[in-house]
C-alpha cells in the first residue's frame, strides 16, 4: 500500500518552504534543579511524577483508576512529555 502512496506525493506541487525555531518558556527553577531535567528520564523526575500520583489531584486519581500501578509513572511522564512537547526546534514550514 506503500508504495502507490509514494507515488501519489510525488506530484504534489512543492511549495517554498521554511525552517523555524519556536520561542521557548522561559526556565523555571523548581528547588536547585530546572524544570526541564524533572522528567521520566532522570530519577528526580521520576521521583516527582510519583509523588504526584499519590496526590488527591484530579489527575492523579484519573490515572490510579486506568493504568496499571506498575506503568503509571512512564505513563503520566510520557503525557507530560506530549503536552510540554509542543515547542520544537527546528520545525519545518
Amino acid at each position: 500500500m506503500l508504495c502507490p502512496l509514494v507515488a501519489l506525493l510525488s506530484c504534489v506541487e512543492r511549495r517554498a518552504t521554511h525552517v523555524e525555531n519556536d520561542e521557548l518558556p522561559p526556565e523555571v527553577m523548581i528547588g536547585d534543579v530546572p524544570s526541564w531535567a524533572l522528567d521520566i528520564f532522570s530519577r528526580d523526575g521520576r521521583a516527582a511524577f510519583s509523588r504526584f500520583l499519590d496526590t488527591d489531584a484530579p489527575a492523579a486519581r484519573w490515572v490510579r483508576c486506568r493504568v496499571r500501578p506498575a506503568r503509571r509513572v512512564a505513563f503520566l511522564g510520557h503525557i507530560v512529555f506530549r503536552v510540554e512537547g509542543g515547542l520544537v526546534a527546528n520545525r519545518m514550514r
